[in-house]
Formats: C-alpha cells, structure tokens, sequence
C-alpha cells in the first residue's frame, strides 16, 4: 500500500487569526479600510440608522452608550416638533469592538454612512481610542461637521474630546456638547434621561432647546396628572366594590340569622 501523506491538523487559533486581528490592531485595519472605495452593495447598505452612537468602551460609557440608545429610539416628540410620535426610530450602537473581523468593519462602515447623526460619547478615556477618531473619519466621508454632536460623560473641556473633535470643530465643543457628567452614575443617567437627551433630540430635530424642554415638561406633567386621576379612579371603584361586598355579606348573614330564628322551636 502507498504511503499517503496526511496533511497535518490546523490549528484552529492560527485559522481564526488569519481571519480576525486583536482589538490593537483593528485601529490599523479601519484605518486602511477607510480609506478604501466603499463596499459594494449589500443587505447592510439597505438598512438606515436614525443616530449612530461613538464611544470607548469601558464601564460609564458602555452605561451611557445604552442608556442614551434605548432613550432615544423611545422618545415621544411633541406633534408641533414633529409629525412622528417617535421619531428616533433606530441608533446604531457599537457593541463589538473587539470583533474585528472584515464583515464588521464593513458593517460599521454602511451604519456610518447610513446614519445623519453621529453622537460621540466624550470622557477621560476618550482621546485614547482610534477607534473612536476613525469612527469620525469615515462618518465625514459621508456627512457635514455639523452632524457630529457631543456627550460628556466625565473629564474636563477640552481634554475629554477625542482629537479628530477637536480638529474639525470651528465652534467651541464645550458650546454644543450635552453634559451628563456626575459624581455617581446615577446622576449620570439622570442626566442622559433629561437634559442631555433633550439637547440632543433638540439639534436632531431642528426645534430649541429651551422649547422643546417646556413642552416635554407639559407632557410629563399631564402624563403625571392622567395617571394620578386614573389612580384615583381605581382606588374609587376598588372601594365601592369592597363597600359592597360587605354590604352584601352582612345581608347574607342577616337573613340566615333569621332564618335560623324562624327555625328554632318555641319553648
């Protein structure tokens, strides 16, 4: 019998890294990329964002990156600020930075292009990523300066911006950046659910700030009232419903106690 030669065994991890690179060497590959012709049509390129969400990962801004997201895709606007109930529909947020594979970059490079917005999240951590200023670079490709807003999450002005931010910026950041930074995150996320949201939804949607602030103030104020009388309604009608049970139990027992009494044989 003819020896065969046996091809030797590939080692998985050696596979997997001719495909994906570390998250060090993802800034490089991005970089490359960007400066590449776009993707040719696919699936992704079909599929628009309302907001596309910048930032570096790590504990506060990872909190913030989600909270700003899902308060965004469910923010009731005002009918006179906009024909839609809601009009942030979907925001793109990054949550695979350490995938590098090319099917990503590709995916990051369409949500950029398909996104008017681009919202950076800004603290200490910030100015260290490429990542981030990358983000910015291919997202200029396609989209005016005046698209880019800011988020401060931590950090002092203008050390917490990332340095592409600083760069394009013509206007004092600090002038337009939405500040949610706080001393806990709790004030962090209170902040991103009430002023920092509403100034972001303001320049997103083309309205002033302090109006539309007065107007979700009116909404939240009748939305409070409508729950308070709808409350009292509840309780009004769980109320008369115990008043007549007992009503209705203490005939009950009145008329077996006459019953019995009729019963009972007279001596």
């Amino acid at each position: 019998m003819d020896n065969k030669r046996i091809p030797p065994k590939t080692d998985p991890k050696i596979h997997f890294k001719s495909h994906c690179h570390t998250a060090d060497e993802m800034p490089d590959d991005a970089s490359s990329f960007a400066k590449t012709p776009a993707p040719n049509p696919s699936v992704l390129n079909t599929v628009t964002h309302d907001a596309f969400i910048s930032y570096k990962h790590g504990i506060i801004d990872d909190m913030a990156a989600k909270e700003l997201r899902n308060r965004l895709e469910h923010f009731r606007a005002p009918k006179a600020v906009s024909p839609e109930k809601r009009p942030f529909k979907r925001v793109f947020l990054d949550e695979g930075e350490l995938s590098s594979c090319v099917n990503f970059i590709n995916q990051i490079h369409n949500a950029l292009k398909n996104s008017p917005w681009l919202i950076v999240i800004c603290s200490e951590e910030t100015p260290s990523s490429k990542w981030v200023d990358l983000e910015i670079d291919i997202f200029l490709k396609y989209h005016d300066t005046s698209r880019i807003l800011a988020v401060l999450t931590g950090g002092e002005p203008p050390h917490c911006y990332p340095k592409r931010l600083r760069e394009i910026s013509s206007v004092p950041i600090d002038v337009l950046a939405a500040d949610a930074r706080g001393h806990s995150h709790k004030q962090i996320l209170l902040a991103l659910r009430w002023d920092a949201l509403l100034k972001l939804a303001a320049t997103m949607l083309k309205t002033p700030y302090d109006s539309l602030k007065q107007r979700h103030r009116k909404y939240l104020i009748r939305w409070i009232s409508a729950a308070a009388c709808t409350g009292l309604i509840i309780a009004f009608a769980l109320g008369s419903l115990t008043v007549i049970a007992y009503t209705e139990k203490k005939h009950a027992g009145k008329t077996t106690s006459d019953k019995d009494r009729r019963k009972s044989p007279r001596l």
